[in-house]
């Protein structure tokens, strides 16, 4: 959802906190797809194993990719490892919904830690019309 937001979010969130939503204009959002990933550690969700090294994240994604951190921390020799189960939701926006099912994978690949696994399925009944928003199936 962040992804697509047009309007400020930090104009929506201090207007949240101070009483003031219903003075602000209707929210805008971006014409693309949005599509997010998760790429978990080994043992998620019952018992994930910690400590691996994360590489390929250090590059700079491409336009219209975000890289978010949950289960991340930085070790004494500055390196990027593994430290939750939820490791990185990997955010991209596309023209539909194939675009952005193609972009999030496409940057999936280039980060990498042992252990590591993530569904290959997220969006795909959408991108190919099995539902629509507001199915319940």
């Amino acid at each position: 959802m962040l992804a697509r937001l047009k309007s400020s979010l930090s104009e929506l969130l201090f207007a949240a906190a101070t009483g003031e939503l219903a003075g602000l204009p209707e929210l805008s959002w971006k014409s693309e797809a949005a599509v997010t990933v998760v790429m978990a550690a080994q043992g998620y969700p019952d018992s994930p194993v910690t400590g691996a090294i994360i590489s390929g994240i250090a590059e700079t994604p491409k336009s219209g990719t975000m890289v978010y951190h949950a289960g991340t921390k930085t070790n004494e020799h500055g390196e990027l490892q593994v430290n939750g189960g939820r490791v990185l939701s990997v955010t991209a926006l596309g023209a539909d919904l194939n675009d952005a099912r193609s972009e999030v994978y496409s940057e999936i690949e280039r980060i990498r830690f042992d252990g590591e696994h993530h569904r290959s399925d997220i969006a795909l009944k959408a991108a190919l019309g099995e539902i629509r928003l507001g199915d319940r199936n």
